[in-house]
């Protein structure tokens, strides 16, 4: 068993590393282009790629390496997909320190490839531990990817230990291991400031736009592409529950975004830099280790269904609570101001939440993009008779074939772009309105 467990170990860091080196190679290449462009739209662009879940990439190329080398394939489907992550952290590095010391560099050099490396390298150099811990958790978290090619990471093998023997204990080594890989992450990431911004310079590089949004570019299109012409060939057989799915999704998301709003903002009625810091934390943590805990000491007791929505919940809670803190820790002046100004605590109440509405309707998008996609916990805790539209693809990928699954990949990558194109709103305009203050 230990062998088995150390082996595990083993493959896991593996991926991390291949997937690391991919997206940190991608998000470099973007955020370095988008910084010699100085458009808003090479900054946010990027963002587009978290439209489409890494599973189901990993099913868009399967054909390519399911028999080649599985091991490739989770390493670019995770890393292509992860690669926004990276982007942001560099992006965030080479506005806030590059543009003073290429401008100096260009007067004593001139315009040459020196100066723009010698420009970008300590961006590049302080945001390379952060975005690969960032990558790390993805990694430790994914179970769709490493189910679908078989991959024999932490994650997945808690699971299968979980699902054949039923043996808490025995996938109780795997969860802890979890655990503290997860939290051990969430340290490293709030060591960087992820929050992408464009620069303020008047030289706009056209030609630089265009280069640092061609892997979107063809990402997105690759994407749409595969899933259309899966629709086209199959038809529509595995589509006709596409309704019930996405009913089934959405109750999972109005349930789950309501009470983490609800706690979140209890929360935050007393606002601390230990919220901003920590709460990155229950994400940190896979679901799995979340999940496995609560299906062994309340499966008997409470409904599966409750579980669902309350170990999502959990795993989600950090995310949305580490928005809206950083906002508001960020804003202490602009808020006492607002609290001394305001005539009633209506108007306070109203004037703090417009200031908060674009990091709201943020946190708000990435937890309905997380839940519409989410799998490890609800592979765990699957409720007999309710398949989320993520559920559903994972079943059929693994007993009949992917290509199947056109309508549904065509709707989970359309709601994913409409989610990225409110995230990319609501930083532009939470970044505008730091900007006055």
């Amino acid at each position: 068993m230990t062998y088995i467990w150390f082996s595990s170990v083993i493959e896991t860091i593996k991926l991390i590393i291949a997937s690391a080196f991919i997206s940190l190679i991608i998000g470099s290449f973007t955020s370095i282009f988008a910084w010699k462009s100085s458009y808003k739209l090479a900054y946010y662009a990027p963002i587009m790629i978290l439209s489409v879940p890494p599973w189901l990439f990993a099913f868009f190329i399967s054909d390519y390496f399911t028999y080649i080398d599985p091991f490739i394939g989770a390493s670019i489907s995770l890393g292509i997909c992860s690669s926004p992550y990276c982007h942001a952290v560099i992006c965030s590095s080479l506005t806030s320190r590059a543009y003073k010391s290429y401008e100096a560099l260009l007067v004593l050099n001139g315009l040459n490839i020196k100066s723009i490396l010698y420009a970008i390298y300590p961006s590049l150099r302080i945001s390379v531990l952060p975005s690969i811990a960032i990558v790390s958790a993805e990694v430790v978290s994914d179970f769709g990817v490493a189910n679908y090619f078989g991959l024999n990471t932490l994650t997945m093998l808690s699971y299968n230990i979980w699902s054949t023997t039923w043996s808490f204990s025995n996938s109780a080594y795997g969860i802890i291991w979890l655990i503290i890989i997860g939290i051990t992450l969430s340290l490293l990431k709030n060591t960087a400031n992820s929050s992408i911004n464009s620069s303020n310079s008047s030289k706009k590089s056209l030609y630089s736009c265009y280069l640092s949004l061609l892997p979107t570019v063809f990402f997105i299109v690759f994407c749409y592409f595969t899933s259309l012409s899966w629709l086209i060939g199959n038809g529509f057989f595995h589509s006709k529950r596409i309704i019930e799915e996405l009913l089934n999704t959405t109750f999972l998301v109005v349930f789950v975004v309501t009470i983490n709003i609800m706690i979140g903002s209890l929360f935050l009625l007393r606002t601390s830099k230990i919220f901003e810091k920590v709460g990155i934390m229950t994400y940190s943590i896979p679901g799995i280790a979340i999940s496995l805990p609560l299906v062994y000491f309340l499966g008997q007791k409470v409904s599966l269904i409750i579980l669902l929505v309350i170990a999502i919940s959990v795993r989600y809670f950090g995310l949305l609570l580490n928005i809206l803190s950083s906002s508001l820790s960020g804003s202490s002046k602009y808020i006492e101001t607002i609290t001394i100004y305001s005539k009633s605590s209506l108007i306070r109440i109203i004037n703090i939440f417009n200031f908060l509405l674009p990091s709201l309707a943020m946190g708000v998008s990435i937890l309905v993009l997380e839940i519409t996609r989410e799998l490890p916990i609800s592979m765990v805790l699957h409720p007999a008779g309710f398949e989320t539209i993520a559920m559903r693809m994972n079943h059929i990928s693994k007993i009949e074939s992917p290509s199947l699954l056109g309508g549904q990949s065509v709707v989970l990558i359309t709601i994913g772009l409409l989610l990225t194109c409110i995230i990319i709103w609501s930083t532009n305009d939470r970044n505008k309105k730091f900007e006055k203050q």
